[in-house]
């Protein structure tokens, strides 16, 4: 894999929306269903601002 900041590549992750789609393409082919996030999203802006918005995403993950 390619290291753009010095180190390995080991993990990918991607956000499902559950109320749009089901992830079926991602657990067949290997991806895993880690759980489900908190339901925020961030604000434009330098700072790090958040804002819940209530629509957790499931979160899946793919070792490399």
């Amino acid at each position: 894999m390619r290291e753009p900041h010095g180190f390995p590549v080991l993990l990918a992750e991607t956000f499902v929306d559950p109320s749009r789609f089901g992830g079926i393409c991602y657990r067949a082919s290997i991806w895993r269903r880690l759980g489900l996030t908190k339901g925020f999203f961030r604000l434009p802006g330098g700072s790090a601002r958040w804002r819940r918005n209530g629509q957790p995403k499931e979160i899946y993950m793919r070792e490399l």
